[in-house]
């Protein structure tokens, strides 16, 4: 009998020891079911960390590719307004040098300015002087042989124009001013020279020397007084 209950006390033993070792392998069953959850947790938790870092790093692209793009924008819009201060510069320009030749065909009535525009190429001017213009420079060298003309031109400006009198002018009214309006000019000739050489002076010769002189007198006498008119002229047309 006391066998019997022995083995029937080793039999719970044993049960219990299993029912424990189940209980064990549970307990571990749960703890793996635990471990691959956090671990799932961890990597979705990782997962989304680089789905945040990847979705900042597109952010921060969109971000860079927007700053080009108004850079760019920016660029264009500065070019334009280059194009744009150039383009009137050049309108400036062309209405500068458009009023320097209506100025210019102002002051010299008599000349004309043919432009002929080719393309997209500067201007080729050519200017011709009128058949009225030359003959008033001629009939002005004739009436002036003393006045020399000088004429400066400037780079766009048309032309200045100087006139100067000579020296030989002023030399001679010096002159005149000096021997007084009413003094004779006489004048020396060959004949006359090579007969005091001779020493053949008569009464007839001399007589028909002064007549020479007072002749020449009043040739002298008449030529200042055209040589003054011809001043006054002059001091006239330098007033005006």
């Amino acid at each position: 009998m006391r066998s019997e209950e022995q083995m029937r006390s080793e039999m719970r033993r044993e049960e219990q020891r299993r029912s424990g070792m189940r209980r064990e392998e549970q307990r571990r069953s749960e703890m793996r079911r635990e471990e691959q959850r956090r671990s799932g947790m961890r990597r979705e938790e990782q997962r989304r960390s680089e789905m945040r870092r990847e979705e900042q790093r597109r952010s921060e692209m969109r971000r860079e590719e927007q700053r080009r793009s108004e850079m760019r924008s920016e660029e264009q819009r500065r070019s334009g307004m280059r194009r744009e201060e150039q383009r009137r510069s050049e309108m400036r320009s062309e209405e500068q040098r458009r009023w320097e030749s209506r100025r210019e065909a102002e002051r010299t009535p008599y000349r004309r300015e043919e432009v002929r525009k080719e393309g997209r190429g500067g201007e080729e001017t050519i200017q011709k002087r009128g058949e009225e213009e030359a003959r008033k420079e001629e009939r002005e060298a004739e009436r002036r042989p003393y006045r020399r003309e000088e004429v400066r031109k400037e780079e766009r400006g048309g032309e200045e124009t100087i006139q100067k009198r000579g020296e030989k002018e002023a030399r001679k009214e010096e002159r005149e001013a000096e021997r007084g309006p009413y003094r004779r000019e006489e004048k020396r000739r060959p004949e006359r020279r090579r007969e005091r050489q001779r020493g053949d002076h008569t009464e007839e010769r001399r007589r028909g020397g002064q007549k020479g002189g007072e002749r020449g007198g009043e040739e002298t006498k008449q030529k200042r007084g055209s040589q003054k008119g011809g001043e006054k002229n002059r001091r006239s047309e330098r007033r005006k």
